[in-house]
């Protein structure tokens, strides 16, 4: 897949892989104004202004899906396995922002043991203003190299999950993510707007965007699950 090299400043390609693994890249801007003033909010229920999560680093960020999607628990799960250390080695930021109420934030943070920070945007304004998508398409599980378990496997967990807080959605279930790479200041170095739910990017690629060292996870070559 063709990627934006963030020591070239160029603008940027916004990306997605579909269904059959083809790539699609085109120019996209985004509208600074008004994504500089959003409000998201912490797990803590404090609002801050989205501008403030890359205005002073070049900061990774992940738009994932509801909390109760397995695709974005596990995508997350393999998030939280790079060392906070490679990260403030080269000074890069790790963000992810949800769509639910940040009453489900602290429970989804122990499930995944995600240990950067975490924002959500319950209206999912800012979803739309980076390009997200609506769709109800959980996508092929088999090309997704962060998610582990199986449509029954993963759709079980889940329900299991949702019993912490019963009969409620922890988001939208057709919201979909996306992964950026944006600052410091107005910039975005790269965009991928994921089509479904197994359409996420691969992690270590875009850690070698941002010069960091690659993480071995469970589906990489030779790694066994036990």
């Amino acid at each position: 897949m063709e990627t934006v090299e963030i020591s070239k400043q160029k603008p940027v390609k916004s990306q997605s892989m579909g269904r059959e693994g083809e790539e699609e890249g085109g120019e996209s801007g985004l509208d600074w104004e008004a994504i500089n003033e959003y409000i998201v909010e912490t797990e803590y229920d404090a609002d801050i202004s989205f501008k403030r999560v890359y205005h002073d680093a070049t900061t990774i960020v992940i738009f994932i899906r509801h909390f109760l999607c397995f695709t974005a628990k596990e995508y997350v799960e393999d998030l939280a396995k790079i060392p906070k250390q490679s990260l403030e080695d080269k000074r890069v930021r790790l963000v992810i922002i949800g769509c639910g109420e940040t009453k489900f934030m602290k429970r989804f943070r122990r499930d995944t043991g995600y240990w950067a920070e975490f924002y959500t945007d319950r209206t999912r304004e800012l979803y739309k203003l980076m390009g997200c998508k609506i769709s109800p398409d959980l996508g092929n599980l088999a090309v997704s190299k962060h998610t582990k378990s199986s449509f029954i496997t993963g759709v079980v967990r889940s329900a299991i999950r949702s019993t912490a807080f019963p009969g409620e959605h922890q988001g939208d279930l057709e919201q979909q993510g996306g992964a950026f790479i944006l600052g410091p200041g107005e910039k975005c170095h790269f965009a991928h707007i994921d089509r479904n739910g197994s359409d996420h990017y691969p992690i270590n690629k875009l850690l070698d965007m941002v010069g960091v060292p690659n993480v071995r996870f469970a589906k990489d070559s030779g790694v066994l699950t036990v």
